[in-house]
């Protein structure tokens, strides 16, 4: 890693690396979900809770590793507050996804895109916050 990065703020560069990583595993999700709902046809709710969990995947190990340093945490329990932490903010964005399309009447795919913003939010804060947490 480059020494500029080292030497931000601890808590700054957390939050970039986070993003980095939640950029990355938004391609990902994003991908999947295009895949999911474009060419193999599924409802565009299950095809954004198919490219959700891509991204999850992948964002684990990275986030553990890099922006956290928490390798050494992962554990059950671990593991178990980060998937219901992305579970609670898959449901939130769910009914977000849905309230944007059929009340609002914004195409799937934009919905998507405002969904994961929320998403970002969620996942960062209860990773900082219960899943990661230093000792």
């Amino acid at each position: 890693m480059d020494s500029n990065v080292r030497a931000i703020n601890p808590s700054f560069r957390e939050i970039i690396l986070f993003l980095i990583v939640g950029g990355v595993s938004t391609v990902v999700n994003y991908l999947v979900f295009l895949l999911s709902f474009k060419i193999a046809g599924i409802w565009y709710l299950i095809s954004s809770w198919i490219g959700y969990f891509a991204g999850v995947l992948f964002g684990y190990l990275l986030n553990s590793i890099y922006t956290f340093n928490a390798g050494s945490q992962i554990s059950g329990k671990n593991i178990a507050s980060y998937l219901g932490i992305y579970l609670l903010s898959l449901l939130i964005g769910t009914v977000l996804l849905y309230a944007f399309v059929e009340f609002g009447k914004i195409t799937p795919l934009i919905s998507n895109i405002l969904v994961i913003c929320q998403t970002t939010v969620t996942n960062y804060l209860g990773c900082k916050f219960f899943v990661f947490r230093k000792k």
